[in-house]
């Protein structure tokens, strides 16, 4: 039963659900339209009394998941979203499984209740993602751990596709590699956090080589489609920080791209909801 599906927009009803009998409504995230015929549940109404909407039994289509539920917001809108309510199952329909970082595809799962792990809360799945970055685990959230996750619970008849990648690598002088290592040395001492380290380091190199341009993973997910697949180019010292910020990208490229191609294949939605 594949119940998460990767689409710039919403099947229509026949096509993403033709077993289905009972009542069925959508949630739907900004820029998102639901299938002719089935009422739509605004965000914010539904987050003001949840069980209002799920008091008969029913099927939820949550559309554009990721556009609802962000590490900022997942407490309150998480709860009321991902709750497994009685009677309500859900059919999730984004443009990708996740958006920036790999451990956001566990509220997708959680949506639709398969199971990903033993994660019980998406704080975990956060944190051992983040092990993994900084190379203290394996990753959970590898590629090969998604589709392994996602079988018979993923199709992507029309999902987010990325086009080709390209990197210019910049040598930096002896003396400014002196510089850096100096500064890495204090940062180290100074900064508790990855995040507060990346800012120090990721300074340096910027004024180090102006013509510098590495995108945020974020920068991958355009909200509305391009013309054409988002080429990706990369513009890097050979510092190791812009080494570590490239690899951190090309993983997310890389597992975005590798669903789309293995999950692309399945396209057939006759099972969906049953």
């Amino acid at each position: 039963m594949r119940r998460i599906v990767l689409s710039w927009a919403c099947p229509p009803l026949e096509v993403l659900a033709p077993a289905l009998t009972a009542r069925v409504f959508a949630l739907a995230g900004p820029g998102w339209a639901a299938p002719a015929g089935v009422p739509v549940v605004a965000l914010d109404e539904f987050l003001r009394a949840p069980s209002e909407h799920v008091r008969e039994p029913g099927t939820m289509l949550v559309l554009g998941l990721s556009d609802m539920l962000t590490p900022a917001n997942r407490v309150r809108v998480g709860q009321a979203i991902l709750r497994p309510w009685p009677g309500i199952e859900r059919v999730v329909v984004d443009r990708s499984l996740f958006v920036a970082e790999p451990w956001r595809a566990w509220w997708a799962f959680r949506a639709v209740k398969a199971p990903y792990l033993d994660y019980a809360d998406s704080y975990i799945a956060e944190t051992r993602c983040k092990a993994a970055e900084e190379r203290q685990t394996d990753d959970p959230f590898s590629l090969a751990e998604l589709i392994r996750w996602g079988q018979d619970v993923i199709a992507a008849p029309d999902p987010l596709r990325l086009g080709p990648w390209s990197e210019e690598i910049v040598p930096v002088s002896e003396d400014v590699r002196a510089e850096y290592d100096a500064l890495k040395a204090l940062a180290f001492d100074e900064e508790t956090t990855l995040a507060g380290l990346l800012r120090r380091l990721t300074g340096f190199a910027e004024e180090a080589e102006p013509r510098r341009a590495i995108p945020k993973p974020a920068d991958l997910f355009p909200r509305s489609r391009p013309m054409l697949p988002l080429a990706v180019r990369v513009v890097r010292t050979d510092l190791p920080v812009d080494a570590f910020l490239t690899g951190r990208l090309r993983r997310v490229y890389e597992t975005t791209r590798g669903l789309a191609d293995h999950f692309g294949t399945f396209t057939d939605l006759s099972g969906v909801g049953r």
